[in-house]
C-alpha cells in the first residue's frame, strides 16, 4: 500500500510538471537541436576554409606556387561544400593568379 501512494504521487507530480515542461520548451525534437550544431559546423568549416586562404597566400608570397594550389583548392573544396559564394569566388581568383605565375595560362583560364 505505501508502495502504491508513492507511485500515485510520483504519477501525479509528473502529470503536474509535464505541461510546464513543454511551455518553457524543456523537451525538444532531436531534429530541434540538429541547425544549431550543423551552424556550428559550417562556421567551423568556413573558419577552416578561411584559414587555408591565407595559408596560400602566405605560400604564394614566398613563391611555393604548388603549396599555395593546394591550400586554395582545399579552400574552394570547403567553401563550395558549405555554399559560400564569396569564399569560393576569392579562392578562384586566387587559383586563376597561381596559375598564371606558373605559366600555365590555359588552367588559369579555367579558374
Amino acid at each position: 500500500m505505501r508502495y502504491a501512494a508513492k507511485w500515485l504521487g510520483l504519477v501525479a507530480a509528473t502529470a503536474v510538471m509535464v505541461p510546464f515542461a513543454e511551455i518553457s520548451g524543456f523537451f525538444k525534437e532531436p531534429g530541434d537541436l540538429m541547425p544549431a550544431a550543423l551552424a556550428q559546423s559550417a562556421e567551423e568549416r568556413k573558419a577552416e576554409a578561411g584559414r587555408l586562404l591565407d595559408q596560400g597566400v602566405e605560400q604564394f608570397n614566398v613563391s611555393q606556387f604548388r603549396e599555395a594550389l593546394r591550400s586554395w583548392e582545399q579552400a574552394l573544396e570547403i567553401y563550395r561544400e558549405i555554399e559560400d559564394r564569396d569564399g569560393e569566388g576569392r579562392a578562384l581568383g586566387n587559383l586563376g593568379i597561381a596559375y598564371g605565375s606558373l605559366g600555365d595560362y590555359r588552367q588559369a583560364i579555367d579558374f
